[in-house]
């Protein structure tokens, strides 16, 4: 993804639309960043922002095959990327790691007075030793690792160029 004032201004009218449109919630989604980096790089960052100056109420990113950190930005959440969950693009690939990641918008007479968010820490594969497209949601030990790797990819949220 290239960081174009096409682009901002596509994200930008889009997210325009959606609202004259009547939607009480925009949740923006983008396929960034650069493969196996668990840090998001300024254009993720950017673009992330510049969606939520306009009016997102939820950022997902997905692309880098691996977990990136949870931002919250003027009280909205960006979660630069989700890693993989069901990939049939490699049989075993280096890290098993991915999450779930839940939100819920809570509405009360149409009005938005609450927000909660949940992640979910998984493995793509049920085993260990390959891919079986069989993700699990992780316990214990396993479940506290990858929200201790999220953690770190979130705080303080560096940045790759």
């Amino acid at each position: 993804m290239k960081e174009t004032e096409e682009l901002k201004e596509s994200i930008k009218t889009s997210i325009e639309d959606l609202r004259n449109d009547g939607a009480d919630i925009v949740v923006v989604m983008c396929h960034w960043g650069i493969e196996k980096d668990n840090y998001p790089n300024s254009i993720q960052k950017n673009i992330a922002h510049f969606s939520i100056d306009n009016g997102a109420d939820l950022v997902l990113g997905s692309h880098p095959h691996v977990l990136q950190g949870i931002e919250e930005y003027k009280g909205k959440n960006i979660v630069y990327s989700l890693a993989n969950f069901s990939f049939g693009g490699n049989k075993n690939p280096f890290d098993h790691d991915t999450m779930i990641y839940v939100h819920k918008f809570n509405f009360e007479n149409g009005e938005l007075i609450s927000e909660e968010n949940e992640v979910i820490p998984c493995s793509i594969s049920s085993v260990s030793n390959r891919n079986n497209y069989q993700p699990t949601i992780l316990e214990g030990e396993e479940k506290e690792r990858v929200l201790g790797r999220i953690e770190e990819y979130s705080e303080p949220l560096k940045e790759t160029e």
